[in-house]
């Protein structure tokens, strides 16, 4: 069997695509529809492979699909992601977790007069937040003689069905019926309310619904979600909403997040804490905010391939759009700080733009500044993340997906080609699936969600040309029909082993090598 020859690229490359997946191709399929001859040749040229990124193999509940955070920390470490979602199930009920102080902090503010507001995200998906956490959280509270007066309910729409948030409002009114265990409040879509991108005028609008009670009214939750989908408007985009039997939540209040993971749900929460000082804010998990009280403490710390690096002196550099800047700068570093010689550039998102042309204007961006970045030639090390896929599958139609796709592939090759000239290498790889799945096979349906299907990876570089380093070759440039060489945590000694790094034991194999 060939074999590479053993060398260090400079700069070694790693090339992120968010919500690129693979897939056979047919309706539904962005990827296969799209004109992609940049990764069709890649794929004639160099290593081309299908790796797991879902369920078990990446630390993730059986079944379950994989996302951003969870691609980008399980490559960025080479260990399988240690999931808030398996960490909180096992901290709740726990000697320990009974045992806290702050429990008897809000009995007292209670006693003295505040109200008690629950807010989360209620999805189907479990990405964030989990149904069964929250029912465990009012049962507990409740045998702590801890009443929860109101709920603010965040609909999904993105990781969940689009229409999903009716069943489970209906679902859980009727739990918290039979619990006598408070009422719903506000409803709010999860484009207002969790904003990575800290969109002020969105999350000002959430807050205003939360703190000021303005914004939609309604008379009860199913009169809201039955006139806002009669106008074509679901889950994600659900405009907040007061139901009348809800409260404003008050300045002494104790409001307890029950997200087990808080990266999207910050923003809101830190615009809260802005207008309400002296209220207690309490996270089912840590979220690593000032003054906010985790009921569960799982701040995990790994090493990860930018510490590794920064060990050994190498320049780095970290550079995405502003959607995907949380993957790329902190997420594929773990929760590290690496040091001074990591250079992190940010591509602002275009919002005067339409989503389609804002998505390919900061594509052109990244190209142009990574261009740069070779021209410098001090960096070792560059880990770029295109997050464009992924957010235009979640907030587009096909053909504007599809363009998006053609835009990219465009784009790869004329980066590969500056990349070569330098003699450096790189790692293509997908982070989870999205854009190769946009309609649901079993229903039928339009589908925003994440995919559990495996994702590509290209192994590019002057040394592996022609080489096939015995993986399972690719016919007629179907990646669907490969079988997995492995996941995700194979990612980063693969880069290692690149950049020459030795003697670092990791779980994962080196795939450059047989």
């Amino acid at each position: 069997m060939a074999r590479a020859k053993k060398i260090r690229l400079k700069p070694t490359v790693l090339m992120l695509l968010e919500g690129w997946g693979i897939a056979p191709a047919g309706e539904g399929n962005a990827i296969t529809s799209a004109k992609t001859p940049t990764l069709d040749k890649l794929a004639s040229r160099y290593p081309t492979a299908s790796l797991i990124a879902a369920g078990e193999a990446v630390g993730l509940p059986a079944g379950h699909s994989g996302g951003s955070r969870v691609g980008h920390v399980v490559i960025g470490t080479g260990q399988v992601w240690q999931h808030s979602l398996s960490l909180v199930n096992e901290a709740l009920g726990s000697e320990d977790f009974n045992k806290q102080e702050i429990f008897e902090t809000i009995k007292q503010k209670l006693e003295q007069g505040s109200r008690l507001h629950f807010i989360g995200l209620l999805s189907s998906a479990v990405n964030e937040a989990s149904f069964d956490h929250l029912r465990t959280l009012i049962e507990d509270f409740k045998n702590k003689n801890l009443l929860v007066d109101y709920f603010h309910c965040i609909l999904d729409g993105r990781d969940a069905s689009p229409t999903a948030g009716q069943r489970l409002v209906a679902e859980f009114e009727d739990y918290l019926k039979n619990e006598a265990a408070g009422k719903i409040a506000t409803l709010l879509g999860r484009s207002y309310a969790l904003d990575e991108k800290y969109n002020f005028a969105r999350l000002e609008k959430a807050r205003d619904s939360l703190i000021l009670r303005q914004g939609k009214e309604a008379n009860s939750t199913a009169e809201a979600i039955s006139d806002s989908y009669e106008k074509k408007i679901f889950d994600e985009e659900f405009a907040p909403t007061v139901v009348d039997a809800g409260q404003a939540i008050g300045e002494n209040d104790v409001v307890v997040f029950w997200n087990h993971s808080g990266r999207s749900i910050i923003p809101l929460l830190e615009k809260m804490k802005k207008n309400l000082p002296q209220a207690l804010f309490v996270s089912l998990n840590f979220y690593g905010v000032p003054e906010v009280v985790s009921l569960v403490k799982t701040d995990i710390r790994q090493q990860s391939i930018g510490s590794l690096c920064a060990a050994k002196g190498l320049r780095q550099l970290r550079l995405s759009d502003s959607a995907g800047f949380p993957g790329v700068a902190s997420w594929l570093d773990g929760v590290n700080d690496v040091n001074e010689k990591v250079d992190r550039k940010l591509v602002p998102t275009r919002p005067e733009l339409s989503i389609v042309d804002g998505a390919i204007a900061t594509i052109k961006e990244i190209k142009k500044q990574f261009n740069e970045a070779l021209q410098e030639g001090i960096y070792d090390f560059i880990a770029v993340t295109f997050s464009q896929p992924d957010f235009v599958s979640h907030n587009a139609d096909f053909n504007s997906v599809v363009k998006v796709i053609e835009e990219l592939d465009e784009t790869i090759g004329l980066m590969i080609e500056a990349l070569e000239l330098v003699g450096g290498g790189a790692l293509v790889v997908g982070t989870h699936g999205s854009a190769e799945r946009l309609i649901d096979p079993v229903t039928g349906l339009a589908s925003k969600e994440h995919s559990s299907n495996n994702v590509p990876l290209y192994l590019v570089g002057a040394p592996f040309e022609g080489y096939n380093l015995g993986w399972p070759e690719t016919i007629g440039g179907d990646l669907s029909i490969l079988n997995p060489i492995g996941s995700l945590i194979d990612i980063a000694p693969t880069i290692l082993y690149l950049l020459d790094i030795k003697n670092i034991k990791l779980p994962g194999k080196n795939l450059a090598v047989l």
